[in-house]
């Protein structure tokens, strides 16, 4: 039995052309499919109900998701996240060198009111996720405990002095010239230290004296 075919019109070329199977099929090739506008690819497979989100009104796009639960869509050719192709398409290009961060903190939504272009440093301030991180880490990425005398904080940021010390000292392997005038400087540092004392000491005799 012969299978039905059916006339359609590409929505992305305009170019008439015959399916066979897929009734509902809207566009020629794969090429015309990508190629289509990217807002209405992200659109087309978002959830815009009312109640989603702390907010009650986030835009959960409902396409594929990413390991980190970012929405993910296919932009002149490249992969990128769903949420940043609804912020240049709806409010304009993102700043070089910023990031699109979101302020409801659901990362599927797209809803364009809830995305700020920010720097890397700040969307992980804001992260709610990323002060719990670090507190639950009781040792450094090579293994040393962040306890006793190994502990090192600064700026309310915890350091590993093993490591800070072998970071030490293989710069110094790289730069033996620098490290060899910083012993110099600390040689005359010492040295003009030791003669203020001995000029203060001889001059606490001669008032005794």
């Amino acid at each position: 039995m012969p299978r039905p075919k059916f006339n359609k019109i590409c929505q992305r070329c305009g170019i008439a052309f015959i399916v066979e199977r897929f009734e509902d099929q809207k566009f020629c090739s794969k090429k015309c499919f990508y190629d289509r506008p990217a807002l209405s690819r992200v659109y087309a497979k978002t959830d815009k109900t009312p109640g989603h989100g702390p907010w009650g009104d986030c835009w959960l796009y409902t396409g594929t998701l990413d390991e980190c639960g970012y929405g993910k869509v296919r932009h002149n050719g490249v992969k990128r996240g769903a949420h940043s192709v609804s912020y240049e398409v709806n409010i304009g290009p993102i700043p070089k060198g910023l990031e699109i961060d979101h302020l409801c903190r659901v990362r599927n939504c797209v809803n364009p009111a809830h995305l700020e272009p920010v720097t890397h440093a700040e969307n992980m301030r804001r992260s709610p996720m990323q002060g719990v991180m670090q507190k639950a880490k009781t040792h450094c990425p090579q293994g040393h405990p962040y306890a006793g005398d190994n502990l090192y904080i600064h700026k309310n940021r915890r350091s590993c002095k093993i490591c800070q010390r072998a970071k030490k000292v293989r710069w110094e392997l790289r730069h033996p010239a620098v490290k060899k005038a910083q012993q110099h400087r600390t040689y005359l540092r010492r040295k003009e230290r030791k003669a203020a004392l001995a000029k203060r000491s001889a001059g606490a005799e001669g008032d005794i004296g």
